[in-house]
């Protein structure tokens, strides 16, 4: 027995330094495992700050886009408003201009047509004037003939 009491205390001692050996093994497995893991949570903390910070820029960014973008689109509505005046106040001068001017050849038309029914009744005036005139210039012209036929037939009978 005493042997293998020596034998178990060697295996005793040897199971013992193997434990120390597994324990120190295991500290050092946990102790590169914390320092990868600080690693780690430092590098996604760094990144997380990183992520944020960019998120804020972006933000900022974004904001500042849309207060440029409300500010153009109310500057854009404040000059079509202008034009759009604008417009409606020449739309509005051409449209009187041409009632002006369509008034004015109305009234042009109708003084024409009263001037050529002027003409119209006045060369109808002249025309029968002159009608008369020629009725009685052949009626004047037939008497002379008439005249002349007696003149010449007693010029005649008295030779």
């Amino acid at each position: 027995m005493s042997q293998s009491f020596a034998s178990q205390q060697k295996d005793l001692s040897a199971a013992h330094g193997e434990i120390k050996q597994l324990q120190q093994a295991v500290v050092a497995v946990r102790k590169q495992m914390e320092e990868m893991h600080n690693g780690e949570k430092d590098r996604i903390e760094a990144a997380t700050a990183a992520a944020e910070n960019e998120i804020r820029q972006l933000r900022a960014t974004i904001t500042a886009m849309r207060e440029e973008l409300e500010r153009l689109r109310a500057e854009k509505h404040d000059e079509l408003q202008k034009t759009l005046a604008t417009t409606k106040t020449e739309v509005g001068l051409l449209q009187a201009t041409i009632a002006q001017m369509r008034d004015e050849l109305e009234s042009r038309e109708l003084a024409w047509q009263q001037k050529l029914q002027d003409v119209r009744r006045q060369t109808d005036s002249e025309r029968a004037e002159l009608q008369r005139t020629i009725a009685r210039m052949r009626e004047q012209q037939e008497e002379l003939h008439e005249r002349i036929k007696k003149t010449s037939s007693s010029v005649t009978a008295g030779r």
